[in-house]
């Protein structure tokens, strides 16, 4: 299995509350839809394995690569796409994602 471990934060530093999720999708592919998809923890540390054979044609096709992109409770809060890609040579490296810290919303308890 091909693993990719990585952290939320805040652009402040901060871990962001529980409700995330990552998806990792193929560069140039949208067809292809989320390629593997795993929560969030408190700590804003995820892990994401991905089968060798599966992503073998992805990172030798013409655009190689793998993009993520977050959710906070089903709505969209940032994408990489265009801005950072994984591929292969990255290894294990931890990848760090950041977002704008989310607003309190009403019945909210976390503190950002």
């Amino acid at each position: 299995m091909v693993r990719i471990n990585g952290r939320l934060l805040s652009r402040y530093g901060r871990p962001q509350p529980a409700g995330w999720q990552v998806e990792v999708w193929a560069r140039g592919r949208p067809a292809l839809g989320a390629l593997t998809v795993a929560p969030i923890d408190e700590a804003g540390v995820f892990r994401l394995s991905l089968a060798p054979e599966a992503l073998e044609p992805l990172l030798t096709s013409d655009k190689p690569g793998l993009f993520f992109r977050v959710f906070y409770r089903d709505e969209l809060i940032t994408s990489t796409e265009g801005t950072a890609y994984w591929t292969s040579e990255q290894g294990e490296r931890e990848l760090v994602i950041e977002v704008d810290p989310l607003p309190m919303a009403a019945g909210d308890s976390h503190t950002l």
